[in-house]
């Protein structure tokens, strides 16, 4: 069985070298989603871990835009590749670059996109230094089991940490923290995102939204192990204490024998069993929906696209015929009421029109604590 985990200083990696880990990835900040390394740093570890035993990875998991594709690979060529047994790549077509231009090993991560086993074994045959492939924990464990046996190659599974749910590259918190991102990343609070229970990080690679609790696979790992999984990574990105590897490599014989209320402790957040056995994670979506939103009726008219103050301008998109004189309200998705009379009505070339028909753009003056997503309707009764 094999521990992996990342390592984020030269402290780090001395540390864990006596706390049963095998394996460490080094997550450069520029290349990594949740790096924090720099180039320099980088290098400096990848030399210093040559007097433990581990084997070195580097990560390069970020969603790689057109004009960053080339950049990246001109850092990834500053990086001592002599040094590491494998780059652990996201995106296909620099895995491809690397797997043509580089003769180093390929960890693919097929956590995301990768859901039927006709993708991997498409991207098997066209990578062929790929030696590992970490699967997908939205994958059913007897699915799993038959892919394994199948594509023959050494597989690996987030064991212990975050869940991602979802990754953009675009910035969605900045706004609300009134702040760009530019080294540092901004974590979301219970102030932004009550009642939601997920996480949400954003930093220089764009923004990230996890599951309220981190997965924890102790409990089934001797399952694991019997179907051919034996990597185990611990994603340890928010949790930078390694007195969690003390208490695994406590019980290193049978990890299963772990008291997972004590280890939730250390560990500092809630812990489950994610998709193995059932998926609960839907269960929290409900409370993404905004019941305000979802009460249109018969009296709906239209939907706020954008909302200017500087322009002074509200721009909807119709879902019925509006008229000049219409009396209507506008409801916003905090559940304020705007009231008012149509008239002022403009056409998406701003020309007066008296109509403007079923699915078409309309322009109104902007008005007060209006925003996108707000809802148009005919003043009449809703809740």
């Amino acid at each position: 069985m094999i521990i992996i985990t990342q390592v984020n200083s030269i402290l780090e990696l001395e540390q864990l070298s006596n706390k049963g880990v095998n394996e460490i990835i080094v997550a450069p900040k520029k290349i990594s989603r949740r790096g924090t390394l720099s180039l320099q740093e980088t290098n400096i570890i990848l030399e210093k871990a040559c007097f433990w035993d581990f084997k070195v990875f580097v990560q390069a998991d970020i969603l790689i835009l057109e004009d960053d594709f080339l950049l990246i690979f001109k850092f990834l060529k500053k990086i001592r590749l002599d040094l590491i047994s494998a780059i652990r790549v996201q995106d296909l077509g620099l895995a491809s670059y690397i797997n043509k231009e580089l003769n180093v090993s390929i960890h693919l991560i097929c956590e995301t996109g990768y859901h039927n086993l006709a993708s991997v074994i498409a991207v098997k045959k066209q990578l062929h230094h790929l030696t590992r492939i970490v699967l997908s924990l939205e994958v059913p464990v007897h699915i799993l089991e038959q892919w394994i046996k199948t594509i023959d190659l050494e597989v690996e599974i987030l064991i212990l940490g975050p869940l991602l749910i979802f990754y953009s590259s675009r910035k969605l918190l900045s706004n609300i923290k009134k702040h760009h991102v530019k080294s540092q990343e901004i974590i979301s609070s219970k102030e932004i995102l009550s009642d939601m229970e997920f996480q949400v990080v954003e930093n220089i690679h764009g923004t990230f939204l996890y599951y309220s609790k981190d997965i924890c696979f102790f409990k089934y790992i001797n399952e694991l192990k019997k179907i051919g999984i034996n990597v185990f990574r611990v994603d340890r990105f928010d949790n930078p204490d390694l007195d969690i590897f003390d208490k695994l490599s406590q019980k290193e014989n049978d990890l299963t024998l772990i008291d997972e209320k004590k280890l939730s402790l250390i560990w500092g957040k809630d812990l489950f069993h994610s998709f193995y056995k059932s998926n609960k994670t839907d269960l929290r979506f409900k409370v993404l929906k905004n019941n305000l939103r979802c009460k249109k009726g018969d009296d709906f008219l239209a939907v706020v696209l954008e909302a200017s103050r500087e322009i002074g301008d509200i721009v909807l998109y119709t879902k019925k015929e509006l008229k000049k004189g219409m009396n209507v309200f506008i409801k916003t998705p905090l559940g304020d009421k705007k009231i008012f009379i149509l008239t002022n009505l403009k056409n998406s070339y701003g020309n007066e029109c008296d109509v403007i028909k079923k699915d078409k753009i309309a322009v109104i003056p902007f008005r007060k604590g209006v925003s996108s997503q707000s809802l148009c309707f005919l003043n009449g009764n809703i809740e």
